[in-house]
C-alpha cells in the first residue's frame, strides 16, 4: 500500500451554501479515486511492479472551521455530534453526525510546551480544586495519546473527564478561563465537547495518535516551505526547483557518507554484528557507521556526528564517601584508596521506548559540572535509580561521574566499572495528585547539616527526570533554571515532562 496526500489551502466559508459548493468540487477531484476504491485498477509501484490496487480515502485532517464546512453545519454546532453550543461542555456524549467520526489534532507545539510544566508550576500555589481540574485534564490528554488501549484504559479516561467536569468550576471562579478582553463564565466550547467524543471514537477507529498531523506539518516545512525560500519564487518553475534542491541535498548526504568510509578504507557492505542483531529502529546511517568505525576512532564528522563517550578523563581528589565505598567492597586493608580518579562531567543515557518497545529513543545527556565561573552553583542533573538487588527506586542528584584509574594493581570488577557520586532525596507527603521529594540531610560531627550522599554503579540509573521546586506563595525572582535545584530543598516530580516518562512513571514505578 502506498500513501497519497491530497492537500488544500485553508478554506473558510461564510454560509452553508458555500460548504455544499466545496463538497461538489471535492467530488469532482476525487471522482476517479472513488471509482478505483470501488472496482480497483492497475498501478505501478516504485519498483516497477504492476499491482491491482484499491485507493480508499482513509482520513481527512482539518481544523474546526474546516470540520464544520465538511459536515455542512453552522458555527454554533458541533462537527462531531448533534450537540449545539448551549450543550458544549456538559460532559454528555451526544449522537454523532450520520455515523461519521472526526478526529482533530489536540494541541499545537506551544500548547505542548505548556502542558509539560503547568501542573508542577501551579501545585502548591493555586487553589486545590483548580489544580485538580488542570491535572486531570492533562492526564486525559496524555492518556489519549497512547498507542494502544484496553477497556480499563478507556474507563480511566472516562473517569478523568468526569473529574474535570466536577472541578472545572474552580477555573471559572478564578477567572482563568478568559477571552480576548474579559473572563469567560462558561465552558461551552467545541474542543471540550470533542474530548467526550474520544471515548466513543477509540473503540471504533483505534488510537487517536494515528491521526496526528505533526509528521505532515513537519514535512511541509522541510520539503516545501524551507526549499521554497531558496528558489526564484517563479510560479511556473518553483515546484521543479524544490525537487532539484531536495535531490541535491540527498545526493550530497550520500556522498559525505561514501567519502567518509573510503577515507577510512572501510567496507561498504553493511555487515551486522551480534550486538546489532536486536530488532530496533535507530538511525540507519548511525548504526552502519557505529559498526564499521575502527575502535581507536573516538570522533569524526559525517552526515550525523558520532562520538565515543567516556573517553577523556580528569584528575580529582579522594573523599571519605569513596574510601568507605572501597572498604565496603574490598575490605579496610584495601590499597585502592590511593588510586587516582578519572572524572567526567556528563554521560549519556539511552533507553528503549516504553510506548514502542522496538524503538530506541534518542540519548539523554546527564550533566555533573562542579563549581566554576560558568556554574557558580554547579550544574548537576536529576536521575532515577533502582538499586541493584533491591526494588527500591530513589530520586538522586548526580554530583560526579568517575572510575578508579587502571594504573597499578588490578581492580575488582565492582571497582572497575563507572561509578556515580549522588546526593539522595526521600519521598515527602504527596501534594495534590503530585509526587513530592525532599532533599536528604545528615548531621555532621560539627553539628551542621550536610547533604547525604552515596556512591552507586552507573548501571543503576534508569531514567533522567525533572524536578520543579516548591516555590511557595512567593517566588524568588533571582532564581533561574540553572540555580533552582541548588536553592530549594523540596521539589515536585514532573510526571508530564514528556509522554515516554509519563507512561513509564504510571506503569513501572511508585
Amino acid at each position: 500500500m502506498h500513501l497519497m496526500f491530497l492537500t488544500t489551502a485553508n478554506i473558510y466559508f461564510c454560509s452553508l451554501l458555500q460548504a455544499h459548493v466545496w463538497h461538489w468540487c471535492v467530488d469532482i477531484i476525487c471522482k476517479n479515486l472513488k471509482i478505483m476504491a470501488t472496482t480497483g485498477t492497475s498501478m505501478v509501484d516504485p519498483s516497477s511492479h504492476l499491482h491491482y490496487a484499491f485507493t480508499p480515502l482513509v482520513a481527512h485532517t482539518a481544523d474546526l472551521p474546516e470540520q464544520q464546512m465538511i459536515v455542512c453545519i453552522s458555527e454554533n454546532a458541533s462537527p462531531i455530534t448533534l450537540a449545539i453550543q448551549s450543550q458544549f461542555g456538559d460532559g454528555i456524549l451526544y449522537p454523532s453526525h450520520h455515523g461519521s467520526v472526526i478526529i482533530e489534532q489536540m494541541t499545537g507545539w506551544e500548547h505542548q510546551d505548556i502542558q509539560h510544566m503547568i501542573v508542577t508550576t501551579i501545585t502548591g500555589i493555586a487553589d486545590v480544586h483548580f489544580i485538580c481540574a488542570i491535572h486531570v485534564l492533562i492526564d486525559f490528554i496524555y492518556q489519549a495519546q497512547s498507542p494502544t488501549f484496553i477497556p480499563s484504559s478507556i474507563t480511566a479516561m472516562t473517569s478523568l473527564l468526569a473529574e474535570f467536569h466536577c472541578f472545572k468550576g474552580a477555573i471559572i471562579d478564578t477567572e482563568a478561563h478568559r477571552g480576548t478582553s474579559s473572563p469567560i463564565k462558561h465552558f461551552k466550547i467545541p474542543k471540550l465537547e470533542l474530548l467526550t467524543s474520544f471515548i466513543h471514537t477509540i473503540p471504533n477507529l483505534g488510537a487517536p495518535i494515528q491521526f496526528t498531523s505533526e509528521t505532515s506539518e513537519h514535512m511541509l516545512i522541510t520539503h516545501c516551505k524551507s526549499p521554497f525560500m531558496c528558489t526564484s519564487h517563479q510560479h511556473a518553475s518553483f515546484t521543479q526547483q524544490i525537487v532539484h534542491l531536495l535531490d541535491w541535498e540527498d545526493t550530497a548526504c550520500q556522498f559525505d557518507l561514501y567519502t567518509l568510509l573510503c577515507l577510512k578504507t572501510l567496507s561498504l557492505n553493511n555487515l551486522i554484528g551480534n550486538k546489532f542483531e536486536e530488532v530496533v529502529d535507530i538511525d540507519l546511517v548511525f548504526g552502519w557507521v557505529m559498526h564499521v568505525t575502527p575502535k581507536d576512532v573516538s570522533h569524526f564528522h559525517g552526515p550525523h556526528p558520532v562520538c565515543n563517550h567516556f573517553l577523556k578523563g580528569l584528575l580529582s581528589k579522594d573523599s571519605t564517601v569513596l574510601r568507605s565505598f572501597i572498604e565496603c567492597i574490598n575490605g579496610s586493608e584495601s590499597q585502592f584508596q590511593n588510586h587516582l580518579l578519572k572524572v567526567w562531567y556528563k554521560f549519556c543515557l539511552q533507553l528503549h521506548s516504553d510506548l514502542y518497545p522496538h524503538l530506541v529513543m534518542p540519548s539523554q545527556q546527564i550533566q555533573a559540572y562542579p563549581l566554576s565561573e560558568a556554574y557558580p552553583l554547579r550544574n548537576c542533573d536529576i536521575m532515577l535509580l533502582q538499586i541493584q538487588n533491591d526494588e527500591q527506586v530513589v530520586v538522586v542528584q548526580v554530583q560526579m561521574v568517575f572510575t578508579l584509574s587502571m594504573r597499578g594493581s588490578t581492580l575488582p570488577p565492582k571497582l572497575a566499572e563507572p561509578l556515580l557520586y549522588v546526593q539522595l532525596s526521600y519521598p515527602d507527603d504527596p501534594a495534590v495528585m503530585m509526587y513530592r521529594v525532599r532533599r536528604w540531610f545528615e548531621t555532621s560531627p560539627d553539628g551542621t547539616l550536610a547533604r547525604l550522599g552515596m556512591i552507586v554503579p552507573l548501571i543503576d540509573v534508569t531514567h533522567a527526570v525533572k524536578l520543579i521546586p516548591e516555590y511557595g506563595e512567593r517566588v524568588n525572582c533571582d532564581v533561574t533554571s540553572a540555580t533552582s535545584l541548588e536553592l530549594y530543598d523540596t521539589f515536585y516530580l514532573n510526571s508530564f515532562s514528556d509522554k515516554e516518562w509519563y507512561h513509564s512513571l504510571h506503569a513501572d514505578f511508585w
